[in-house]
């Protein structure tokens, strides 16, 4: 398997996992609606209040704990992108001009050196 082949993999595995928080955020938004609309027809205990209340805030907090990890993990991947430096930088009448074609997506450009980085392809099946 290529690198960027297990790289793509990794990123993929990521965006599934925040989807997967995206989706488990809005159910405890619709919890916390249901148990306001239960409230205000006063159908609801303050200790089941209490009790879903406690339910929602430690779901967020380990939610928190779990974007934490995956940010973690984003950042080792990003240390992994292989990175090219090429000097190209040429003379002409005491003036000194940089030029680089390259096909990818980030790059960043100094008057003698350019440092790319290679193009990352998520694919969310």
């Amino acid at each position: 398997m290529k690198l960027e082949n297990a790289l793509n993999l990794l990123l993929t595995s990521i965006a599934l996992q925040e989807k997967s928080l995206s989706e488990m955020m809005d159910a405890e938004t619709k919890k916390m609606l249901y148990v306001l609309d239960e409230c205000k027809l006063e159908k609801l205990s303050i200790q089941d209040t209490k009790d879903i209340h406690k339910s929602v805030n430690q779901t967020l907090t380990n939610m928190i704990k779990m974007q934490m990890l995956l940010q973690s993990k984003v950042e080792n991947i990003v240390e992994l992108v292989p990175t090219t430096t090429a000097n190209s930088a040429s003379t002409t009448n005491s003036k000194t001009t940089s030029t680089t074609s390259t096909s990818t997506t980030t790059s960043t450009t100094s008057t003698s050196t350019t440092t790319t980085k290679k193009k990352l392809v998520w694919r969310i099946p």
